[in-house]
């Protein structure tokens, strides 16, 4: 699926979000498009319209360590790993690609965490994202690590209330039950980390955020 979202045209303090067709341009006030399993087809339109590449599904999968943040024809690439599923009995973390360009923020994924549904929801609200692609991804970026730490909270709460009812017995169970807190964690820092060091990314939205504010 291909969406976009644009600056309203009416109050101009607010994104609205469309589906875009198979035989449907996407317009140049594309301020941020999201593809979510895309087709060979809606890749490509993209990769046309911004003039990048769409990494694919296993590309994004087979990444080293090293090359999670890089530049290519003048776009900014990030991979994160982002937790989703939470609420069900095997959550999961999901890759996502993050591409800055001066036009356009592309993010391409193959799940749907929770973050970009919260994420989404508040950029339709008066004010909810500045309007240049640096903005949004850097608020996208935060509701991925806010959304982090809830689930840390509740997986939190759940092994405190499990180890006041653990005797002796259980407590080797007790113990246990920090894994999935410890994966989280990891996941959480490793976005707080790639929002805050000295990157690519960090840079271009420094330098467009004192160009547009």
């Amino acid at each position: 699926m291909l969406s976009i979202n644009t600056v309203c045209p009416a109050t101009r303090d607010k994104l609205i979000r469309s589906e875009i067709g198979a035989d449907d341009p996407i317009p140049d006030g594309a301020l941020w498009i999201d593809l979510l399993n895309p087709t060979l087809e809606e890749d490509r339109k993209v990769e046309q319209h911004l003039r990048i590449s769409i990494p694919t599904r296993e590309e994004m999968r087979d990444l080293e360590p090293s090359e999670i943040i890089y530049t290519e024809n003048h776009a900014h690439y990030m991979t994160a790993r982002v937790i989703c599923r939470t609420n069900t009995t095997v959550p999961k973390l999901a890759d996502v690609t993050f591409i800055l360009t001066e036009k356009a923020l592309v993010t391409v994924r193959y799940d749907e965490p929770g973050a970009f549904t919260i994420f989404q929801n508040r950029v339709t609200k008066p004010d909810g994202c500045g309007l240049e692609p640096s903005a949004v991804i850097e608020g996208l970026i935060e509701a991925i690590v806010d959304r982090a730490a809830e689930v840390l909270r509740g997986v939190g709460d759940q092994i405190e209330e499990a180890s006041r009812g653990a005797g002796p017995q259980n407590s080797d169970r007790a113990r246990q039950a920090t894994s999935p807190r410890s994966g989280l964690g990891q996941a959480s820092s490793s976005l707080s980390h790639a929002r805050t060091r000295d990157s690519p990314l960090r840079k271009d939205r420094k330098s467009s955020t004192a160009c547009c504010s």
